[in-house]
């Protein structure tokens, strides 16, 4: 199978979501036949850096959220025994689970051959194949937990009290299954209480059985009553699963406190300058976007070593357009900034910088943390991958230069030596003799 990344982007913001993830030993391969790429790549005007940029960050959204599920339920991760990532398909969660989860402990489970074979050679995870039937399904056991994200946003009404019912038998006692649905409300007119469409980016499953599902909270909620009983534990999450999805929790008792589960507000960002000059002078450059809430943002604070730096206002704070147009110019709005700030004389590279936005209503949302020494290292990666992104260009701008030299040369050539070149010469040589 044909893998679709290449680390020689010359995208910046890719190069940095590359270096994040593999420094923290996230596997960054990318399979050309997994549908969820091919989705992204064609959402995205077939632009194969901004699709694997949102595989991998929309991955990682989406674990950061089950991982929060986890903690609420079970204290520590550690403290899990089974897990089943269900219909998993090549793994875009799968390789952040299996960071913080040993493989061995995690089963998953998909339709496609292709995925299972995949899942196994770069997570090392147990796979299970899938089946369209429920009932003809057959796993080993139950689980601690059981993790569902984009599958019951495609389930015919028939199924989905099916797959509800199938997947909450292989929950464990005292454990948690996390599923995840498009809200009804996202439709145009009054919510239906399940509304299905037969279509779907499926290439290989047919409409009728895998299409495209909205549903209402009044519907999940009798569905558990009438499915699974009055002692199942039903909470909704609007916008829980990477800003786009409903998640629901579910749990076969009503041992853990609902106020306590507490999904991460989390801004997607990237770094593009960030150094200290000749000067003492801080600048710092970069840009955000709120995929969860949307919200418009009210300021920017530089915090560093526990005292206010550095502050920008509203209207220092403007749309990045440019990059919007990588991610697909799509709905979500990126912001930008830029600030720059006099550091003190022997500054101390170990003081603690944080960088927030602050939102509607007065929340603040951390955007940058760590060290200042370490905020530095992450500017001058970037300069660097900018400069090589610069020579990577002159190259190939030289390179389709001398190629056009050689194309007017070899065409010259040939103009010489036409017979057609040759007499028009000796016509004008003619000219010259004869003229007064």
């Amino acid at each position: 199978m044909r893998k679709v990344h290449s680390l020689d982007s010359p995208f910046p913001a890719l190069l940095a979501l590359f270096e994040d993830l593999t420094r923290q030993g996230v596997n960054v391969e990318i399979y050309e036949n997994d549908e969820m790429f091919q989705v992204l790549y064609w959402s995205q005007n077939a632009n194969r850096e901004s699709a694997v940029a949102s595989y991998l960050g929309s991955g990682r959204t989406i674990w950061q959220a089950l991982r929060s599920v986890l903690l609420w339920r079970f204290g520590a991760l550690d403290r899990i025994g089974r897990v089943l990532d269900f219909a998993a398909g090549f793994g875009r969660v799968t390789r952040f689970l299996v960071r913080e989860i040993p493989p061995d402990r995690i089963w998953v489970s998909d339709l496609q051959p292709e995925a299972l074979i995949a899942q196994k050679e770069e997570h090392g995870v147990h796979t299970l194949a899938s089946a369209e039937d429920p009932a003809e399904l057959e796993l080993p056991g139950r689980f601690d937990a059981v993790l569902v994200s984009s599958l019951f946003t495609h389930l015919p009404p028939h199924r989905f009290a099916e797959w509800l019912a199938k997947l909450a038998g292989l929950v464990s006692p005292g454990g948690v299954l996390a599923l995840s649905v498009h809200d009804a409300g996202m439709l145009d007119g009054p919510p239906a209480s399940i509304t299905f469409r037969p279509t779907s980016e499926s290439q290989q499953l047919p409409g009728e059985s895998y299409g495209t599902t909205w549903v209402s909270e009044a519907f999940v909620r009798a569905t558990v009553a009438e499915v699974l009983g009055a002692s199942w534990q039903v909470l909704r999450l609007p916008r829980g699963l990477a800003s786009l999805q409903d998640l629901y929790v579910l749990t076969p008792d009503q041992a853990s406190e609902p106020a306590a589960l507490v999904l991460p507000r989390q801004l997607d960002g990237h770094v593009e300058r960030c150094e200290v000059d000749a000067t003492n002078r801080f600048h710092l450059r970069g840009w955000w976007t709120d995929r969860q809430l949307r919200q418009v943002p009210h300021g920017l604070s530089l915090v560093l070593g526990g005292k206010l730096q550095a502050r920008l206002e509203a209207g220092d704070l403007a749309r990045r357009p440019d990059v919007e147009a990588f991610f697909g110019g799509g709905p979500v709005p990126v912001w930008g900034y830029a600030l720059e700030t006099r550091l003190e004389a022997g500054w101390d590279p170990a003081a603690r910088l944080e960088l927030s936005i602050e939102m509607t209503g007065g929340t603040r949302v951390l955007l940058l943390q760590g060290t200042l020494a370490a905020v530095l290292l992450q500017g001058t990666r970037q300069a660097l991958a900018d400069v090589g992104a610069q020579a990577r260009s002159a190259t190939e701008g030289l390179a389709a230069a001398t190629a056009r030299v050689g194309e007017l040369e070899d065409r010259l050539r040939w103009m010489e030596s036409s017979r057609f070149w040759q007499l028009r010469n000796r016509w004008f040589h003619l000219k010259r003799m004869v003229r007064p």
